[in-house]
């Protein structure tokens, strides 16, 4: 009996106990929180930051500048990649570009309904790492196309650590039949004048009637078959004819011309039409020298007249005859850069009449008209 009454007070003790231990330990917990709530606020109340979470990773801005061009060829996608972070650090790690593509028949076409968009290329960035990217456009081509289709894009950047960036906004693009091009394209000259026509689209590439063109475009370029720059019209040209001024004299242009169509919003662009090489050379001569006077010196006859301004002036030709209505002979083996010169070969007592041209700087040395004439009895007093 005493034995169990024993047994009976260990036990409650060790209960008791127990509880004590574990009312300890509760203790302790509540006051290790209260501390680590302390010696934040004294961290905080010192000007020390805690940290704020877990950090965010480092991603590339969207791209910039996304357009697209619809040609007979396919759809052609033009960007520049951004410059920066999204935490606007410098992007110095660009590894590349994602493009994404939604699709849909242009008639079940639902503008408000979420896209579902797939990857359709991985775009390498080729360019230095640890520089921010060259300021240059990127171009993709989607050939993967059926007519009468909405299609929609995105391009996203991921960098060296395949941290994906967020997409740009999308950008639709109607996918329909082309036109066919402009046939006969043909051009005059006048001046520094280019005047190119051609014979405008009837149809559709598949036959069919072709709707209202909205009008043309126009392609120069100094390499024969590439056309990487836009076109040079700055609106589309609603006739069948074009004048232009290429800037550089004594150069080789080459143009072709496409028709285009609208559908929705989207400009289709027929193929090139024929391509024409147009030599653009200099052709216009310089104006008449004016001033010339012929004058005896012991030396012979002094020829002065006034200076040419014009830049592209290589300088002066000298002709002379004996006699009215004869041929005339050109006096100098180069073009005079001064304004005077002196006929050392002249003889006393003979008549002589002189007459001058400009000659410019361009390949075909340009030669103006002959100056009014002037005539000169070589006699010394």
């Amino acid at each position: 009996m005493h034995r169990l009454q024993k047994s009976s007070l260990d036990m409650k003790n060790s209960t008791e106990l127990q509880r004590h231990i574990n009312s300890v330990i509760r203790q302790r917990k509540a006051f290790t929180r209260i501390f680590i709530i302390a010696v934040t606020v004294l961290c905080c109340a010192c000007g020390k930051k805690a940290d704020p979470g877990l950090p965010i990773a480092r991603i590339p801005e969207p791209p910039r500048q996304v357009t697209a061009v619809v040609r007979a060829e396919g759809i052609h996608l033009v960007w520049r990649a951004p410059d920066r972070n999204v935490d606007e650090t410098p992007l110095l790690d660009l590894a590349g570009f994602k493009i994404q593509r939604a699709e849909m028949p242009l008639d079940k076409a639902c503008r408000t309904c979420p896209r579902e968009f797939r990857e359709i290329f991985d775009y390498p960035y080729t360019g230095q790492r640890g520089q921010v990217p060259e300021k240059r456009l990127f171009y993709y081509q989607d050939t993967a196309l059926s007519f009468k289709h909405l299609y929609t894009y995105t391009v996203r950047c991921y960098n060296d650590r395949e941290h994906l960036g967020m997409p740009t906004k999308p950008l639709e693009v109607v996918w329909d039949v082309p036109p066919a091009p402009p046939r006969a394209l043909r051009f005059e000259r006048s001046n520094r004048l280019v005047r190119l026509f051609w014979t405008g689209s009837t149809t559709l590439t598949d036959g069919t009637p072709c709707p209202a063109l909205e009008g043309y475009t126009v392609y120069r370029t100094m390499t024969r078959g590439v056309y990487s720059e836009p076109p040079i019209n700055q609106e589309l040209v609603t006739d069948t004819s074009f004048e232009d001024v290429p800037e550089k004299l004594n150069t080789t242009y080459f143009y072709t011309v496409r028709a285009v169509r609208r559908v929705e919003q989207t400009l289709i662009e027929s193929l090139p039409s024929s391509e024409i090489e147009v030599a653009y050379l200099d052709l216009q001569p310089p104006s008449v020298p004016e001033g010339l006077t012929a004058v005896p010196t012991p030396q012979g006859i002094l020829l002065k007249w006034i200076p040419k301004l014009e830049k592209d002036v290589a300088g002066i030709n000298i002709y002379r005859s004996t006699q009215h209505g004869g041929s005339f002979v050109k006096l100098n083996s180069q073009p005079i850069a001064e304004n005077s010169w002196i006929d050392t070969t002249v003889q006393t007592g003979v008549r002589y009449i002189y007459g001058i041209t400009a000659v410019d700087r361009s390949p075909q040395a340009n030669e103006s008209p002959m100056s009014e004439l002037v005539e000169v009895i070589y006699r010394l007093k």
